[in-house]
């Protein structure tokens, strides 16, 4: 990428971190491609990527709006990175994700129902809501299976639990609406007062 956008005119910044810089690969030939706008943050050496950083980078920026993110890293990073960027009122599809690892889309089990599918079944623990969807051979789409793509959300109809979000493609505000979900990686965790279920809306 960084290759890429220097030979195409672009000014790319480059935050890479990591552990030690022996385990770092690339570190000659991106100095020498970048200089000083490639930050080595080495936290043996004190310094680590602050999820504030690529945020206040594109708020400092003379058009903040022009200025795109594409962060990688492990999820519980990549939430931080974008409440961070969200606080500052940058433009949500300039930050982009790819992740370490996605979740599983495993943990309890819980009742799936799609009313215009006429479907019902029981997801089991070792079981995604995609898998169980495509189990019953409900016309979904998906590509990644990492929570990332978004092309395998669904609209919650109602819920009884807790929606469990573990995809990065949601915003905050829409996993707090409890309107959508992330098939592939994300669940309904049981509560003491019900079981757990779930109704998806799906033509």
């Amino acid at each position: 990428m960084a290759t890429h956008l220097t030979t195409a005119g672009a000014d790319p910044t480059l935050l890479y971190a990591g552990s030690v810089r022996e385990r770092m690969p690339f570190l000659d030939e991106l100095h020498g491609l970048l200089g000083d706008r490639l930050q080595i943050l080495c936290s043996a050496e004190g310094r680590r990527l602050e999820p504030e950083l690529p945020a206040g980078i594109a708020a400092a920026n003379a058009n903040p709006d022009r200025v795109e993110a594409y962060v990688c890293g492990p999820l519980a990073m990549l939430d931080d990175v974008r409440r961070a960027w969200t606080s500052r009122g940058l433009r949500r599809t300039n930050l982009r994700f790819e992740t370490f690892a996605g979740g599983t889309g495993h943990g309890s089990p819980f009742s799936l129902s799609v009313p215009s599918l006429d479907l019902q079944t029981e997801v089991g623990p070792e079981e995604s809501l995609l898998d169980a969807l495509a189990r019953c051979g409900a016309p979904v789409l998906y590509d990644c299976l990492r929570g990332e793509c978004g092309l395998c959300v669904l609209p919650v109809v109602c819920v009884d639990g807790v929606l469990e979000h573990h995809d990065v493609f949601l915003s905050e505000e829409q996993k707090e609406s409890s309107g959508l979900i992330c098939t592939c990686v994300s669940r309904v965790r049981p509560t003491a007062e019900s079981a757990p279920a779930i109704t998806l809306a799906l033509p």
